[in-house]
């Protein structure tokens, strides 16, 4: 019985001690009040301290604090579209880790989330080396990954594969239908070219209408001896039991 009573003092305390923000507010976003689609950009601003969310959806706001991609996410179909406004400080600087803890936290508070996880065997592009074998320029130097647009080419600069198929599967990368997985093997960070369309315009206007589809991908892809494979498999996610779309009062 001794131990058992020490088991739950110490769960007790493990509680107690639970990272919160010492002043947060959370609000339905003014610009999706106002159905104002050019505010509608989310904007997350982080700082040692504080945390910014801006016209949020919940779903990037689970995501984001749990660590896993939107896709990973499952539930109400409300979390795609609903839009909120996120100001939280704490008293001191906290770690990144802690402080995604503390979201966590504020979301289970106002929206009285309630979450598990799981895995599921979900559709995914598999990034995987082609018949020859990847032809990848090696980067240079410790610069973050940058992205930029050289004609009807999409420029990846200082991008490991892990971060490109992260990239691809935000959004389903504008016309993507699942998300992509690295399996290359590959583990450097490179710099390496896309061509998906004749000319800046036009790709600018393809991208902005997500018309891209994995058939231009795979021959901008062939040329740098890589291609997307349609596969099935496991995958972390995390499973919606309740959420409430009006957050609680500040």
């Amino acid at each position: 019985m001794r131990i058992a009573v020490v088991f739950l003092l110490a769960g007790l305390t493990a509680a107690a001690q639970a990272p919160v923000f010492d002043v947060a507010s959370v609000k339905v976003s003014g610009a999706a009040q106002a159905n104002d689609k050019a505010a509608l950009e989310e904007r997350i601003a982080v700082e040692p301290n504080a945390l910014t969310m801006i016209s949020v959806r919940l779903l990037n706001c689970i995501a984001w604090a749990y660590g896993v991609d939107e896709y990973q996410v499952f539930g109400p179909r409300w979390l795609e579209s609903e839009r909120y406004d996120i100001v939280a400080r704490a008293a001191v600087p906290v770690p990144g880790e802690e402080l995604l803890q503390m979201l966590q936290a504020l979301l289970q508070e106002r929206f009285k989330l309630e979450v598990h996880r799981e895995e599921r065997d979900l559709p995914v592009y598999a990034l995987v080396p082609g018949k020859s074998g990847a032809k990848l320029e090696t980067a240079q130097g410790d610069g973050k990954p940058a992205l930029s647009i050289d004609g009807g080419s999409l420029v990846f600069h200082n991008y490991s594969l892990a971060d490109w198929a992260k990239w691809a599967s935000v959004g389903r990368a504008f016309g993507l239908d699942r998300p992509v997985v690295d399996n290359s093997g590959l583990t450097g960070r490179y710099n390496f070219n896309m061509k998906l369309a004749d000319s800046a315009m036009d790709l600018k206007m393809s991208l902005r209408k997500g018309q891209q589809d994995p058939a231009m991908y795979n021959d901008a892809l062939r040329a740098v001896g890589l291609k997307l494979e349609l596969r099935k498999g496991p995958r972390p996610v995390v499973v919606i039991d309740h959420a409430e779309k009006v957050p609680s009062g500040n």
